[in-house]
């Protein structure tokens, strides 16, 4: 016996066999799996806020960013938000946040698949361009 077929019996039972019968495709370019996407997409995004939450800063008026904050639109229409909406809005987003947010545009708009990814290039492209950070008051217009 040499060494190569030395294998003990239980190691011969975890084997598997592969082959393509037992492949299951749930998702292809041309049909792609949009709940799976969105799902990675948001995980990404949430990922990348929680890596930068220590560099969190308030945007200020003369940010370069400031149009990307939703602290804009909480100042210029105030009185649409009680004090419940303006803490929500602020607040840390979970993954289901986000997702729930991507989906409900997935739906509204209804962009192909691929918009999501985009999304996610162009957010990493501008945060790495500009030295912006992904924070709770600017991921839904970044993503937008």
């Amino acid at each position: 016996m040499n060494g190569d077929e030395d294998y003990s019996h239980s190691e011969q039972q975890d084997r598997k066999a592969s082959s393509m019968n037992s492949m299951f495709i749930c998702s292809t370019i041309t049909n792609p799996n949009v709940t799976a996407i969105i799902k990675a997409v948001a995980l990404i995004i949430h990922s990348k806020m929680i890596d930068e939450k220590g560099s969190w800063r308030d945007t200020s008026d003369d940010d370069e960013l400031y149009h990307f904050s939703e602290e804009k639109y909480l100042k210029e229409k105030y009185e649409l938000f009680d004090q419940n909406q303006v803490e929500l809005l602020r607040a840390e987003p979970s993954i289901d946040n986000i997702r729930e947010f991507m989906k409900a545009l997935y739906c509204c708009i209804r962009f192909s698949p691929e918009c999501c990814i985009i999304s996610l290039v162009y957010i990493n492209r501008l945060t790495a361009f500009t030295n912006a950070l992904l924070q709770p008051d600017n991921w839904r217009p970044l993503i937008l």
